[in-house]
């Protein structure tokens, strides 16, 4: 087994990076969903409810991010400092630093409805949920985990089924495995991949964003939530894995996938 891909997602619920390596630091995959975009009542926006965020692309030139529109219309560099200002992801309130009116303008006129975009704050700490982490971790502006794995060979058996080609980017995920028999991934407790161990935390529930084409954000697949329940496990629509990293390093495509049992 063997890491086919890797992907980050700077922005929460937008466009995400293929990259050839990534560093695993305290709060997951270095540079993943450290931004977010939230709505007048500071609550996150996620393509949940504006698949338009689909087609918002970041773009990274050394150690900046900028974004582009999908009018072509680019951001400058987004700001490192900004006021403090408690934004709400699911239901937690965390502390995040506001980026300012010109991206939030951009956003806004992109979305058609009033948005800002945030980022992480140095003083930030949301902790996974200890019913699923073995320890104490910490996670960004996730849906709960630092991490997401696919499984090459389960894609492929889900497009079977769905009876269409499903790409690894509709499922939004940090690491693309190969080698390993489809849905094996729901049987694994702990792994390495690289220098850095993984414990397998807990299947991911999906939900309509599966639905929508990666690139456009427009619905292509509306059956594939069920089609996916009544193939998966107990009826629930669940695909890929949680992970939370037990140690630092970096991963890089082609590293090997090692079941690590005694971890």
């Amino acid at each position: 087994m063997r890491v086919a891909g890797l992907w980050i997602w700077p922005v929460k619920g937008c466009a995400g990076l293929r990259v050839d390596a990534v560093d695993a630091g305290h709060f997951g995959p270095e540079g993943d969903r450290r931004f977010m975009i939230i709505d007048a009542e500071d609550r996150m926006v996620t393509q949940r409810d504006e698949p338009r965020l689909a087609t918002i692309r970041p773009m990274a030139t050394g150690d900046t991010l900028q974004l582009e529109m999908p009018d072509g219309r680019t951001s400058g560099p987004l700001a490192a400092n900004g006021s403090l200002r408690t934004v709400t992801v699911w239901k937690d309130d965390v502390e995040a630093v506001d980026c300012g009116d010109a991206v939030a303008g951009l956003l806004s006129d992109a979305l058609q409805r009033s948005v800002r975009l945030v980022r992480m704050s140095s003083g930030y700490r949301r902790p996974v949920s200890r019913r699923w982490a073995e320890r104490d971790a910490d996670t960004s502006f996730t849906d709960g985990f630092p991490w997401l794995l696919v499984n090459r060979s389960s894609i492929e058996a889900l497009s079977r089924v769905a009876g269409m080609p499903l790409q690894p980017e509709r499922f939004r995920p940090n690491l693309l495995i190969e080698g390993a028999p489809a849905f094996a991934e729901d049987h694994w407790r702990h792994i390495q991949i690289g220098p850095v161990k993984f414990q397998v935390a807990k299947p991911c529930t999906r939900c309509r964003v599966i639905t929508l084409d990666p690139m456009s954000g427009k619905q292509d697949a509306p059956r594939l939530l069920r089609t996916l329940a009544e193939h998966r496990q107990d009826g629930q629509p669940v695909f890929g894995q949680n992970l939370v990293h037990l140690n630092e390093g970096t991963i890089r495509v082609g590293d090997a996938v090692q079941l690590n049992e005694a971890a």
